[in-house]
């Protein structure tokens, strides 16, 4: 398995995705800045000592401030799954920040597969 930094945008749909309602900025801001934080963990567990030039350093981490992503659930699911792809290393998936994006993804997979009329269809005929 490889690491990498996800990007700001991906942090800003994670953080909106995690966030459902607007908390005001400096939560979602907050939240943004610990998930960088994971990420850059994560890349150390990966590769101690090596590729400093791709984490995401102090300043930019202390520089993140969240931009609202329009509520789009696709978009959502899509970048949680990566970030949580990329915090998978070493002690990482133990801690309680990784289970909150555990949490948002299954949110947002049930949020998705609920809406479709296959599914719906299915919870009718389910209880005949």
């Amino acid at each position: 398995m490889s690491a990498f930094t996800v990007s700001t945008l991906t942090i800003d749909r994670c953080v909106s995705a995690m966030y459902r309602t607007w908390q005001g900025g400096k939560a979602e801001t907050l939240l943004g800045k610990r998930l960088m934080q994971l990420n850059r963990l994560a890349m150390d567990e990966r590769y101690p000592g090596r590729h400093e030039e791709s984490k995401s350093t102090d300043a930019e981490v202390e520089e993140y401030r969240h931009s609202p992503q329009a509520p789009n659930p696709y978009l959502f699911l899509v970048a949680l799954e990566c970030l949580r792809y990329q915090c998978s290393e070493g002690d990482v998936p133990e801690t309680p920040l990784y289970a909150e994006i555990d949490q948002a993804v299954d949110h947002w997979r049930g949020v998705i597969l609920r809406a479709m009329p296959e599914y719906k269809a299915a919870t009718q005929q389910a209880w005949q």
